[in-house]
């Protein structure tokens, strides 16, 4: 048997913060991104449009994001910009041809931002399995912010599949922008830890916040 501990602590001023997908993971593994262009580097040289990416009832570019948050020290400055000035459901998708066994695990997860909270603004995963036609796994952006924000999801899949589109898609009469579109295999097993699963210990004070699960 193992046991550990996991403690997070919090510092500085008044923030919300949002935590998800607590894993042990075997370092054996390596976690590679399956999706071809998920970080925006690449633009085709003749049409200046980002590879790999198909579009539904918008448009797409390649922009600098020169914002002062911290997805500049993690990600670099490209990000793909959703162009959108009506209430039409957006989709921008790629399809990776990938063929895996039931059972699999992968974790989904992608940067978001886009400060319009009456419309939805989702990252999404379409398995399409051998004997049970098409399943589709979703995780939403926080649109009450104009910060980045990380959508993701744990994803085991159901039966053998033959194909994968991943994407987001949103219909929000304002831009939108997306970064690190990511779906990794992985050995781990999610864990979904509220605010009470095997909560042991809390400190809080005026500027820090400290959790720790065991």
């Amino acid at each position: 048997n193992i046991t550990g501990k996991v403690t997070i602590q919090c510092s500085g001023g008044e923030v919300k913060i949002n935590f998800a997908n607590f894993m042990l993971s075997n370092p054996k593994y390596v976690n590679i991104n399956m999706v071809e262009n998920g970080y925006m580097d690449f633009v085709n040289p003749n049409f200046h449009a980002l590879e790999n990416w198909t579009t539904d009832n918008c448009l797409i570019e390649r922009v600098l994001d020169l914002g002062s948050d911290i997805h500049l020290n993690l990600l670099g400055n490209y990000v793909m910009k959703i162009i959108s000035n009506d209430t039409t459901t957006k989709r921008v998708y790629t399809t990776l041809n990938i063929k895996g066994a039931s059972n699999e695990r992968f974790i989904l997860t992608a940067y978001g931002k886009c400060d319009f909270n009456m419309y939805p603004f989702k990252i999404y995963a379409k398995f399409t399995y051998k004997n049970s036609g098409v399943r589709t796994y979703e995780a939403y952006f926080d649109t009450t912010t104009n910060n980045w924000d990380i959508a993701n999801t744990f994803i085991v899949t159901e039966d053998s599949f033959t194909s994968v589109e991943v994407g987001v898609e949103s219909s929000a009469p304002k831009d939108m922008l997306v970064d690190a579109i990511q779906l990794v295999k992985t050995s781990s097993v999610g864990a979904d830890l509220s605010y009470n699963s095997n909560l042991s210990q809390t400190k809080n004070t005026v500027t820090s916040a400290q959790y720790v699960y065991d």
